[in-house]
């Protein structure tokens, strides 16, 4: 198991975040390929590694960390973001009930801003000025979402799992989403830190 770029399949350096890629031991102990799907068999199968789609890290003691799913990872300002602890934080308030973050066109390539989709833990929606000042005393700058949006249940697949892409596609135009730079809010006018 190594810890690879995904762009390169390089193998990167402990502590650096990047795609779980596995090849087995002895042979017939993985899957295959999929069926009938050559595309996404090659290029699950490169290098003679499977690329499993996970991101995460290795530590210098041979620990792996599971960070997020590769199309869930969210990517700003040339970092890579885990969906996870953006929910984690937000999670976290006493008046949400779950939530789901997903990175949504910034404007600019290869960047993201960050959605949050939440459902409210009771029939009170929780202000989103709030949720992001609770967010920021957990969070760095970067993970703080520029989009709020307040939903009664998240989408889900039959075996229970949120649908991001389905978030993703419906974006920031979707009724109920507030934009923290449209009506004017500055993470910094939020912050204690007065270095931010």
């Amino acid at each position: 198991m190594k810890v690879i770029d995904p762009e390169t399949d390089m193998p990167l350096p402990a502590g650096e975040p990047g795609e779980f890629a596995v090849r087995p031991r002895y042979p017939w102990t993985a899957m295959q390929g999929y069926v009938e799907q050559w595309e996404a068999h090659a290029l699950a199968w490169r290098n003679q590694f499977f690329h499993t789609g996970d991101f995460g890290f290795v530590d210098d003691k041979g620990n792996y960390y599971f960070l997020d799913r590769m199309g869930d990872r969210i990517r700003r300002r040339a970092e890579n973001i885990s969906s996870f602890d953006i929910e984690t934080a937000a999670n976290l308030h006493p008046q949400v009930a779950e939530s789901a973050a997903v990175g949504v066109p910034s404007g600019y390539e290869g960047d993201d801003d960050i959605m949050l989709v939440i459902v409210p833990e009771g029939e009170e929606v929780p202000d989103p000025v709030e949720l992001l000042t609770f967010m920021l005393q957990r969070l760095p700058h970067n993970m703080v979402p520029r989009y709020v949006r307040t939903v009664g249940a998240l989408p889900r697949t039959p075996t229970n799992k949120i649908r991001k892409q389905h978030l993703r596609e419906q974006g920031t135009g979707a009724q109920g989403t507030w934009d923290r730079r449209e009506v004017g809010v500055a993470l910094r006018a939020l912050s204690h830190d007065p270095n931010a």
